[in-house]
C-alpha cells in the first residue's frame, strides 16, 4: 500500500497588478535572501536583488495544507515561491 506523498513547487513568478498592489500593502516586510539550495533549474531563474518576506507575504500563498515560502524581489516585482503540500 503506498504511502503520502509530499510535493515540491519552487516557482518564479510575476504577480499580476492585484496581486502586487496585495503585496504593496503589508507591513513588517524585511530584508532576506532566499534559500541557496532551490533546485538548480530554478536558481538559474532567480535575479540577483533585493528580496522582502514575511508571514503575511507567505500567507498570500499559502491556502489549505499548502504551505509556502513566498520572497519578493523590489525592483523587478518577481516573487520567488517555494512551497510543499501533500
Amino acid at each position: 500500500m503506498p504511502g503520502p506523498s509530499l510535493y515540491w513547487i519552487d516557482a518564479v513568478i510575476r504577480p499580476d497588478a492585484g496581486l502586487l498592489e496585495k503585496i504593496g500593502q503589508l507591513e513588517g516586510l524585511a530584508h532576506a535572501q532566499p534559500p541557496g539550495d532551490t533546485h538548480p533549474a530554478i536558481q538559474r531563474l532567480i535575479p540577483e536583488g533585493r528580496y522582502q518576506t514575511s508571514p503575511e507575504l507567505d500567507g498570500l500563498f499559502t491556502h489549505g495544507t499548502w504551505l509556502c515560502k513566498a520572497y519578493f524581489e523590489t525592483s523587478q516585482n518577481l516573487v520567488l515561491l517555494l512551497a510543499k503540500g501533500p
